[in-house]
């Protein structure tokens, strides 16, 4: 039971496309957050809601891209900052992690004392998330944060 998460929270985030907030303890107020960014539509989304958000006015936003191609994190945080950075009052810390995105995501939260995460979720077919694994799944499992999913 550990490793799952129930049919019906995957059923409901996968059919709805609205931003879902997912707290596995008592929520805070955010002061510190967290963009995983890969350049996909739903983590551009993720970006798009954040720089226009008046509730992440005055937050430190750790923007973090997992890919083992340094050139291409290089390049997608370079563009996703420029988004934020346009925004008011967002401070952005930048980070290139290499290595299987789930693990780096949810170590860097803990280094960092990143108060919630803002994603996207579940970009792939459920063909695909089958046979290759789901990342939302593995973040919904193995983080200890809250997470804002955006499809």
């Amino acid at each position: 039971q550990e490793n799952k998460i129930g049919a019906k929270l995957e059923a409901v985030i996968r059919s709805l496309h609205r931003p879902i907030l997912i707290v596995n303890d008592t929520f805070k107020t955010p002061e510190c957050i967290m963009v995983a960014y890969d350049g996909s539509a739903a983590a551009d989304k993720a970006v798009d809601m954040v720089a226009s958000s008046p509730l992440y006015k005055g937050l430190t936003c750790h923007l973090v891209c997992v890919n083992n191609n340094e050139e291409t994190a290089e390049k997608l945080l370079r563009q996703a900052t420029d988004k934020l950075q346009a925004a008011n009052d967002i401070d952005v810390v930048t980070a290139k992690l290499k290595g299987k995105a789930d693990q780096e995501l949810c170590a860097y939260q803990d280094q960092h004392a990143i108060d919630l995460t803002v994603m996207g979720a579940f970009s792939h077919t459920r063909l695909h998330d089958m046979l290759l694994g789901s990342f939302t799944h593995k973040m919904l499992v193995n983080t200890k944060k809250p997470l804002l999913l955006l499809r």
